[in-house]
């Protein structure tokens, strides 16, 4: 086998590992081209960014061809609360602070269910930095939820996958 031909293998093996290492952490729930509409969809798994007692907030991001969007579930115990077209979510990624609007929400099983869409630029933050606190607004008030760092870190790495 020449040089040439061998170093060619070391490239191509190159690229393999690292395309393995940087994507061998993603779980979707949907990646998918749709042959009807000509786009492609990618849901990432659901991971939880905050529990406790009483309540649970968790993320998925979501890109359909070119818009990128987080749909948040919240599961408030005992508590109601309403989240309609407009409220905020804030997230605090160290010094950056990053707000977005829903766009819609629907409750499934006592989870409700927000879409955010996210721009490429606050996108490119979420993918960087860990996530340290969120505030999600309601319609009358607002939830504080400080993030724990092996939390912070698995939503790090699922904001990679899309």
């Amino acid at each position: 086998m020449s040089k040439e031909v061998k170093n060619k293998i070391k490239i191509i093996f190159t690229i393999q590992l690292i395309s393995f290492l940087s994507f061998g952490q993603c779980k979707f729930e949907i990646n998918e081209f749709d042959k009807f509409t000509k786009t492609t969809n990618v849901v990432t798994k659901m991971e939880v960014l905050h529990k406790d007692f009483n309540s649970a907030i968790s993320f998925n991001f979501c890109k359909s061809d070119s818009s990128a969007f987080i749909k948040v579930g919240v599961n408030l115990t005992g508590q109601v609360y309403s989240i309609y077209k407009g409220d905020k979510l804030m997230i605090m990624c160290s010094d950056s602070i990053i707000t977005l609007t829903s766009s819609e929400s629907k409750v499934v099983s006592g989870f409700t269910y927000i879409k955010y869409f996210i721009t490429q630029e606050q996108l490119q933050i979420i993918k960087t930095m860990n996530i340290t606190d969120i505030r999600l607004y309601l319609i009358d008030s607002f939830i504080d939820k400080k993030i724990e760092l092996k939390r912070a870190e698995k939503i790090l790495e699922l904001s990679k996958c899309i």
